[in-house]
């Protein structure tokens, strides 16, 4: 019975989570004009979901997350760009949980332990850099600025949406009644 409630958990609080980065996703403070926002902490409930129950599932929240991403903004090239952009982007989300609760850092009396968050959150958003400036120098060489190589040019482009998207995500969670918050909300796995 437990281990049915477990599942229950897991998946509800899955679902809430990406839920919830869906709809902070809406919530965009800036947006370049080939693609790609700074959001609101679009990053922190997937964040919060992979921290409390490891990576396989942060991977697969990730994973749901990237492809309703594709739902509110569509843009597919071909199979390859569909996959770098829409899905491995969005599981590296999923890297928190590598700093997690199920991991060596664990919580600190069932709270949220911030260094492990911040480390896996800067983990994720460099993964995420990574698979955009691919993406970016692979399928929209097109767009490089006049002068610039395209690698350059496609990290800086997607540093300068990312960088601002992780700080800010950061900085959130730097908040006291944020992490006050999250500490209440936390589910005891």
């Amino acid at each position: 019975m437990r281990n049915k409630k477990t599942n229950v958990q897991r998946l509800t609080f899955g679902a809430i989570c990406i839920a919830l980065s869906f709809v902070l996703s809406c919530f965009i403070c800036f947006k370049l004009p080939n693609d790609g926002t700074i959001t609101i902490g679009s990053m922190i409930p997937i964040a919060l979901y992979a921290y409390a129950f490891g990576p396989a599932y942060g991977i697969f929240a990730g994973l749901v997350y990237g492809l309703l991403q594709f739902l509110q903004s569509p843009y597919f090239l071909n199979w390859p760009q569909f996959i770098c952009d829409y899905v491995l982007a969005f599981v590296c989300f999923g890297l928190v949980g590598f700093f997690g609760a199920k991991s060596r850092f664990g919580l600190d009396n069932g709270k949220i332990r911030i260094k492990p968050m911040f480390a896996g959150i800067v983990l994720a958003g460099l993964g995420r850099l990574v698979c955009a400036t691919v993406s970016g120098a692979v399928f929209f060489a097109e767009y490089c600025w006049e002068g610039w190589n395209v690698w350059p040019y496609s990290l800086a482009y997607n540093c300068s949406y990312i960088i601002p998207d992780v700080a800010i995500c950061i900085l959130i969670l730097c908040v006291p009644a944020v992490r006050s918050a999250l500490n209440k909300i936390m589910p005891q796995t």
